[in-house]
């Protein structure tokens, strides 16, 4: 199946982008609950990630991680749906670089934060 790393995330001005992979990619992958047999991990960007948040619980949502600011300028939350189906939800809240995320991320990799 696809290698992720290295992969863009894509161009925000365009109307859609569809990455697919395997069910365990190696990050905030929990044991996707199988509805039917069929488990999905979607990847969405919004304009207002702490809103989407608020109503994804109030509809049932399950919190697999609060809004959390991340070193390469995304805003982030994981969420599972009541059908097990894995979202990812980020809201882009600051430009970053590429120079500029390489240097956060070794920052964050030398204080042992794992990125």
């Amino acid at each position: 199946m696809a290698q992720w790393e290295g992969v863009p995330r894509g161009d925000h001005d365009q109307d859609s982008l569809i990455m697919v992979g395997d069910a365990k990619m190696g990050f905030a992958s929990p044991e996707i609950k199988r509805a039917g047999g069929n488990g999905v991990l979607l990847h969405v960007w919004v304009d207002e990630v702490d809103a989407f948040y608020a109503r994804a619980l109030e509809a049932g949502a399950e919190s697999l991680q609060s809004p959390t600011d991340l070193f390469h300028g995304d805003r982030e939350v994981i969420l599972a749906d009541p059908f097990g189906h894995i979202w990812i939800v980020l809201q882009q809240i600051e430009e970053v670089s590429i120079e500029e995320t390489v240097r956060r991320a070794n920052e964050l990799l030398a204080a042992g934060v794992d990125t």
